[in-house]
């Protein structure tokens, strides 16, 4: 040991101050191991002792979690529950007759069969009763003798309105109040059902209500979140409110709203007439695949955002943006009824009618008998609906409508649709409709002025809703249409109103082209001296290609059932074809006879005809019978012609 010290450079004290340290680090680790024992010791007995503390806290919250709660009185709860519905409705409405009260662990509370009553002293206008009531007892309130009641919930509820339910002004203001900004006051019901009685009939209003009711920032806000089922259509609802108690007055509260149709569900809790309906979704159906024809995503969810004012009367929404399928429009919307009746039923009865009106439609067109299907009037009187929608620089399915607007009003016994835009594709229009009720009949006026709408976009817009063709893709024509439509109308079902119709009809295309066959080359054929209806030859068959065209020019007039065709004129160069006759529009058979000339490459004045062809037109619209007669070549023209002289 000294060679290592004095070999590391240690003085005499230093090797003397080492020697000292190892031995007593040699005394302590002889010692250690009882030291050690002594700590593990601690520690075990610090370890078992929190393991009781925890075991004790633990056994104490569950001892709290299962009986605590059971050991508040059954009163008490109703009492805190009757507080919580008093609260919201500033005391109109208590909680009634029950099947008893149940309290379960955690806090769970529930209370079997309710009813719930009307405190109001004038006879109640409505009632109503609920599978039960759960909600929630907060555990932290109990230590303190105190009950509260969170997240309640009504369990499959049945309303019945039997008169015009509104409510007073300090109930509104409660519940705007109730609730704000404590998300476990918000109240929510499932499964709900509302009926109306007026004492000679029970109408189911809406079935499948779920519903969440909570309090918002700014005092006084609401948010609303609610599905259901009203016949053959599902909705889903969203409503949020800046202050619930404007709602009732005639400015309204500004908020927005969120609709979502569909197919009701549940097909087999409907009437059997529309059952059918339900299960195949038509309505809904019908608005997606007209959304996806014009280019939207969907027509049957709309976003709107204004001010909205709601009585028992009327539901309005002003100075309102509109959005569907991702186009925004200004506008406004309003449903109203008398002021002593309730616009709820009334709409639902009229839902009811147009739903059972469509099913018999649907079933008669079916059967091949559509002017059987009857026009009622009676939903003319019966709600006052006032509905307005404009923009600019809208776009859908790649065309824009430098401005459009929307009209439809309803009531007083008529309906007035006004739809006018302007637009590249379709040029301007303007369209009024206007429907009313005439001795028990429907009368309809019509009037219409188009200018400068293009053949081409239309038809193509047209043919999306259409089925596919089996082979190829369908040409189109073109060209610009200028057109002025005015008929009137009066009968009960749509045959009666076409037998009735009169009116005219005028329209002047210019520049296009028409499909189905190359009208020059044919006649061109023919003053080569091509035959058909002989031994040897079969029909005439126009030409592949397509005609291209100056003007067509036609002329139309409505009267006992028909239309008569006194002009239709296609011209382009080298050809003319001129028409006229009759068309049924019942039968929508054809009677129409024409000439088609073709003239010569040459222009002399007057243009000398190479071809004159007869033909006729028969069959029906749909399916039309084209049948050329013999024609006369440029030989025997100018042999008729000198005739005509002499």
């Amino acid at each position: 040991m000294h060679a290592i010290v004095r070999s590391r450079g240690y003085t005499r004290d230093a090797a003397r101050r080492a020697r000292n340290g190892w031995k007593a680090c040699r005394h302590r680790v002889m010692t250690n191991p009882c030291d050690d024992k002594h700590a593990v010791h601690r520690m075990r007995r610090l370890v078992i002792a929190g393991l009781v503390v925890v075991s004790i806290v633990a056994a104490a919250a569950v001892a709290v979690y299962f009986t605590l709660p059971s050991a508040v009185p059954e009163r008490v709860v109703r009492a805190q529950l009757e507080a919580h519905f008093e609260e919201l409705s500033d005391g109109a409405v208590t909680i009634g007759r029950h099947e008893g009260v149940s309290l379960h662990p955690g806090g769970r509370v529930q209370i079997a069969g309710p009813e719930f009553v009307p405190t109001v002293v004038a006879p109640a206008r409505w009632s109503g009763r609920a599978e039960a009531i759960e909600a929630t007892l907060r555990l932290a309130p109990l230590f303190a003798g105190r009950v509260e009641i969170v997240r309640p919930r009504i369990v499959r509820p049945e309303i019945t309105l039997t008169g015009r339910t509104r409510l007073q002004p300090s109930q509104v203001k409660a519940a705007a109040a109730f609730g704000l900004g404590d998300p476990n006051k918000a109240l929510e019901v499932t499964e709900g059902t509302i009926h109306y009685d007026d004492g000679s009939a029970r109408q189911v209003i809406l079935t499948g209500l779920d519903l969440r009711v909570a309090g918002t920032e700014p005092p006084g806000g609401v948010a609303v979140t609610s599905s259901f089922d009203a016949g053959a259509v599902h909705v889903d609802a969203d409503l949020a409110l800046e202050d619930l108690r404007l709602l009732g007055t005639s400015g309204g509260s500004p908020g927005r709203i969120s609709l979502d149709v569909a197919a009701a569900g549940r097909a087999g809790e409907l009437p059997a007439e529309l059952r059918d309906l339900a299960a195949s979704g038509d309505i809904a159906t019908l608005f997606r695949k007209l959304g996806a024809g014009i280019g939207l995503p969907s027509l049957t969810r709309m976003d709107a955002e204004g001010r909205i004012s709601m009585t028992p009367s009327a539901v309005a929404l002003e100075d309102a943006t509109f959005s569907v399928g991702g186009i925004s429009l200004d506008g406004r919307a309003r449903a109203a009824v008398a002021p002593d009746q309730s616009l709820l039923p009334r709409l639902r009865a009229l839902q009811d009618d147009a739903e059972r009106a469509i099913a018999r439609g649907r079933a008669t067109m079916e059967n091949d008998d559509w002017v059987s299907v009857s026009i009622g009037t009676d939903w003319l009187s019966q709600v006052v609906f006032d509905f307005e929608l404009s923009g600019q620089d809208l776009s859908a399915s790649g065309l824009t409508f430098e401005q459009a607007a929307l009209e439809l009003s309803v009531g007083e016994g008529a309906a007035r649709l006004l739809f006018d835009g302007a637009s590249e594709a379709f040029g301007t229009f303007r369209t009024l409709a206007t429907l009313s009720a005439a001795d028990a009949a429907a009368h309809l006026d019509l009037s219409s002025q188009i200018a400068g709408l293009s053949l081409d976009k239309t038809v193509e817009l047209v043919t999306r809703f259409a089925t596919d063709p089996l082979v190829g893709t369908p040409q189109r024509p073109g060209g610009r249409l200028d057109a002025v439509v005015r008929a009137e109308a009066t009968g009960r079902t749509l045959g009666d109103l076409v037998a009735s119709l009169t009116g005219s009809a005028s329209a002047h295309v210019a520049d296009g082209s028409l499909s189905g066959g190359n009208v020059i080359a044919t006649l061109d054929s023919l003053a080569e001296g091509r035959e058909f209806m002989t031994e040897d030859k079969g029909p005439l068959i126009p030409s592949a290609g397509r005609t291209p065209f100056d003007t067509i020019d036609m002329q139309l007039d409505f009267a006992a059932g028909a239309a008569d065709l006194s002009r239709l004129t296609i011209a382009g160069d080298r050809y003319r074809i001129d028409m006229d006759g009759a068309i049924g529009l019942r039968s929508g058979t054809a009677e129409v006879e024409g000439n088609a000339i073709l003239f010569s490459e040459a222009e002399p004045e007057p243009a000398e005809q190479v071809v004159d062809l007869p033909f006729g037109v028969g069959g029906t619209l749909l399916a039309p019978v084209i049948a050329a007669g013999v024609p006369t070549v440029a030989a025997n023209l100018t042999r008729t012609n000198a005739g005509e002289e002499e």
